[in-house]
C-alpha cells in the first residue's frame, strides 16, 4: 500500500489570518519559519512578540495576547494564559507607607 502523503502545513501568513492574528506576522515571521515552529514558543516568545507589534490600545494588545495563546496552545506550545506584565509599575500594588512597620533602633 502505498502511504498517504502528510497534509503540508498552512502557510504562517494563512494561518494567522484564519485565526484572527495578521497584525503579528512581521513579528513570528522572525521567530518562526512556519506554523510548526509556533508550537516551540514559550512565553518570553509572546510577550516579545506583542511588544514589538503597535496596538491602538491596552484592551486590543491584551484580545490580541489571548488569542494569540489560545491558538498556540492549540499547536502544543507551552504558553500560559494571558496575564498582566509585571513590569509595570501601575500594576503593581503596594502596602500604603503608612502600613508598614518601621525599621528597629
Amino acid at each position: 500500500a502505498i502511504a498517504a502523503a502528510a497534509t503540508p502545513s498552512p502557510s504562517l501568513e494563512t494561518w494567522l489570518a484564519a485565526r484572527g492574528l495578521r497584525e503579528l506576522a512581521d513579528a513570528l515571521g522572525e521567530v518562526a519559519a512556519d506554523v510548526d515552529d509556533l508550537a516551540e514558543m514559550t512565553d518570553e516568545d509572546v510577550v516579545d512578540a506583542l511588544a514589538s507589534t503597535p496596538f491602538a490600545d491596552a484592551a486590543a494588545r491584551r484580545a490580541m495576547d489571548e488569542r494569540l495563546r489560545t491558538a498556540l496552545r492549540g499547536l502544543g506550545a507551552d504558553v500560559g494564559a494571558y496575564h498582566s506584565s509585571p513590569a509595570k509599575a501601575e500594576d503593581s500594588v503596594e502596602e500604603p507607607a503608612t502600613a508598614r512597620t518601621p525599621p528597629p533602633p
